[in-house]
């Protein structure tokens, strides 16, 4: 329950400073329990939520993102050592 208290906390830090407002949208790159936290209480408060995501992130976390009304967005990931050496070749 820490990662909720701890997303619930950032949530409330976001509204106090102005930053998040009634009907407002989160966005988060996220891969893990973060994201999981901050759309459940998105979805208490009402607020929209974006998340980008790898395409190698489990269907259960993508599943329970969406399933309290978030968007997943995916990416797919680069292996940059092989890449950037292929493009240095």
């Amino acid at each position: 329950m820490s990662g909720v208290v701890r997303t619930l906390t950032m949530i409330e830090a976001a509204e106090k400073a102005g930053h998040l407002q009634l009907g407002g949208t989160i966005i988060e790159a996220t891969a893990g329990n973060t994201g999981v936290g901050l759309a459940l209480i998105a979805a208490v408060k009402k607020y929209r939520c974006l998340f980008i995501m790898s395409d190698k992130m489990s269907q259960y976390k993508i599943n329970l993102l969406k399933a309290y009304g978030a968007e997943v967005v995916l990416t797919f990931l680069l292996d940059l050592p092989a890449d950037l050496e292929s493009a240095l070749a």
